[in-house]
């Protein structure tokens, strides 16, 4: 209701009682509450390589609603991308962002899916596993003089 819209709103809920017509009414006024703690993990969707070069990129985890902990990192890739994380864990404040490195190589040409996977350790064991995935595509250098 608009008398709900007031500076007395917060996180708190609040009951307001006034006279309609003849009625006593009660109706209670706040705000939603806040979204839970929690962190994403996201990586480019899509990156290149000539075969057999080594391409590094950046895995990025970032603290939402003031989260702050510590999260496993784990990659899964097809049997011929070589794919290696510069830290097997990585650790984000409150509302901050941190970043590892992912190096892939293939000396297959093709496109292939790389996964990764963040399992919290720290902070809350009750958030859930999130991942994220790469399409990483090799192509063959040009020949030439």
């Amino acid at each position: 209701p608009s008398y709900c819209t007031s500076s007395f709103l917060g996180t708190t809920t609040w009951m307001v009682q006034y006279v309609s017509g003849s009625v006593d009414v009660d109706d209670a006024c706040g705000t939603a509450p806040p979204p839970p703690p929690d962190y994403s993990v996201t990586v480019p969707s899509s990156i290149s390589a000539h075969t057999g070069t080594d391409l590094t990129t950046s895995v990025t985890v970032t603290s939402t609603n003031n989260w702050s902990g510590t999260v496993a990192l784990s990659v899964s890739a097809p049997s011929r991308v070589t794919a290696t994380l510069s830290s097997s864990s990585i650790t984000v404040g409150p509302n901050t962002t941190n970043t590892v490195s992912l190096t892939l190589r293939s000396a297959t040409t093709g496109r292939y899916t790389v996964t990764l996977t963040a399992q919290p350790v720290s902070g809350s064991a009750t958030l859930a596993t999130h991942g994220a995935s790469v399409s990483f595509f090799v192509y063959r250098r040009a020949q030439g003089g």
